[in-house]
């Protein structure tokens, strides 16, 4: 099992996914979960930017740089620059290393705070019957709703240490698909914007589905 410190907390971690391009955040997950710069694989798969050379490190291994075998076309990731791939057949029964629970829970929670500032970046300054719509109650609530969920995880994953135990990562996964959807809404149908809440939305979706061992899907398929 590899056993490796991270360089930062996972407040760090959520700090950088909300704060940088997705491309970004991935890196700063690979140097969470391993202390090495690349982008993440992980049972066979792995999320990378396309026009970037950076390696790719199984999670498992970080020291064996990987090589994409096969890359789906997906529009889903083209705004941020990624490219799904399948990097080998997945290992069986699947390693998993001891800061993967907590480092895709802060990346998660990092995309979806990013999520909630495109949507009042967007927001911000318009108008809907002669009222600014960051004023309107409803939205108000919407906003401070996901805000107070961000805040209350965080918290929560910062007491439960880096070794975050699989069961307490799935109900925080559960939560996080819930705001995530919350906070897609307050932008309505300019969430389909390339790069917007909804995509974001779907990134956080695959990385659960890539890099959580409970949220997989089987070997040498795609997630």
């Amino acid at each position: 099992m590899l056993e490796v410190a991270p360089p930062d907390g996972v407040e760090a971690l959520v700090a950088r996914a909300r704060a940088n391009a997705p491309g970004a955040a991935l890196l700063a997950f690979t140097q969470f979960v391993t202390g090495r710069a690349g982008y993440p694989a992980y049972g066979g798969h792995a999320l990378h930017a396309v026009s970037n050379d950076l390696e790719i490190r199984d999670l498992t291994a970080p020291d064996c740089p990987m090589q994409p075998v096969e890359t789906f076309e997906d529009g889903g990731l083209d705004s941020f620059d990624l490219a799904l791939s399948v990097t080998g057949p997945a290992v069986s029964p699947l390693p998993r290393p001891p800061l993967l629970e907590a480092g895709v829970v802060a990346l998660r929670l990092g995309l979806l705070a990013r999520c909630l500032d495109t949507a009042f970046s967007h927001l911000e300054g318009r108008e809907s019957f002669g009222k600014k719509i960051l004023h309107h109650q409803l939205v108000k609530v919407g906003f401070a709703r996901v805000h107070a969920a961000i805040a209350r995880m965080v918290e929560e994953l910062v007491l439960a240490g880096p070794e975050l135990d699989p069961a307490t990562a799935a109900v925080m996964h559960r939560s996080i698909g819930g705001q995530f959807t919350e906070a897609a809404k307050l932008m309505g149908g300019h969430g389909y914007l390339a790069g917007s809440a909804h995509n974001l939305e779907y990134l956080a979706g695959l990385i659960l589905a890539v890099y959580a061992p409970a949220g997989r899907s089987p070997a040498g398929s795609m997630p």
